[in-house]
């Protein structure tokens, strides 16, 4: 049950990231068709930082996705979430949230600006290189805190589950104390034997002294009307 939950998340992960890279692909070439040869083309500062700005949008998307995918598939199917669970959970998640996302799609600015705008100078080193250094930074920071968003929600959920199922248990579980109860032990058997003995006992004596009151009746009444 919990591979075939796994699957599935993973299948839907695949599906909603996706559109989400879409999204974020047509934002990168909105930014790239502005590079031209013309002088009204942009610096590449002004470039990078606008670049910047869509790697972490679209990583931040990216985790919150992710998480409604998590919490809709959990809410969708009636599945116990245990502590192996929550870490096959938190995995299938971590391998479609690389800390580098976006970041080749952001280096490749360069190679536009050395292909579109050759000869314009509008390309600068050291801008490029700290804005890229911002950008890898911030697309792991976003990942790790979007993981760890997820991951803190899992626990409440496990916690949860497991507070559940303690309250539910007096409610489905045995006494014990009701079986000791009744069970008959060899000292009960015993005693009753005992018990029946002395009432057979008693019922013979009171026979036998009932059937001697009869016979002296019984001669009496011979004696009076015999003599």
């Amino acid at each position: 049950m919990e591979d075939d939950f796994i699957a599935l998340l993973g299948r839907k992960l695949d599906e909603s990231l996706s559109a989400v890279d879409l999204r974020v692909g047509d934002r990168f070439l909105v930014i790239y068709a502005q590079i031209t040869p013309a002088s009204s083309c942009p610096f590449c500062s002004a470039v990078m930082e606008e670049i910047k700005g869509i790697c972490a949008a679209g990583v931040k998307e990216r985790g919150e996705v992710a998480k409604d995918v998590v919490l809709g598939l959990l809410d969708t199917i009636p599945i116990y979430i245990s502590s192996e669970l929550t870490d096959k959970i938190l995995l299938c998640v971590q391998q479609r949230m690389p800390e580098d996302k976006f970041v080749v799609q952001a280096a490749n600015i360069k190679d536009v600006y050395e292909r579109r705008s050759s000869g314009v100078g509008k390309f600068q080193e050291r801008p490029f290189d700290i804005e890229m250094s911002a950008i890898r930074c911030g697309s792991a920071n976003l990942s790790r805190r979007a993981l760890g968003c997820i991951k803190t929600t899992l626990e409440d959920r496990l916690l949860k589950s497991r507070v559940d199922a303690q309250m539910a248990e007096p409610l489905i579980s045995p006494q014990p104390a009701v079986p000791e109860l009744r069970k008959r032990t060899p000292w009960t058997r015993d005693h009753r034997l005992s018990l029946m003995n002395i009432v057979v006992a008693l019922a013979i004596a009171v026979l036998t002294i009932a059937a001697g009151c009869y016979t002296q009746e019984i001669k009496g009444f011979l004696h009076t009307f015999g003599g």
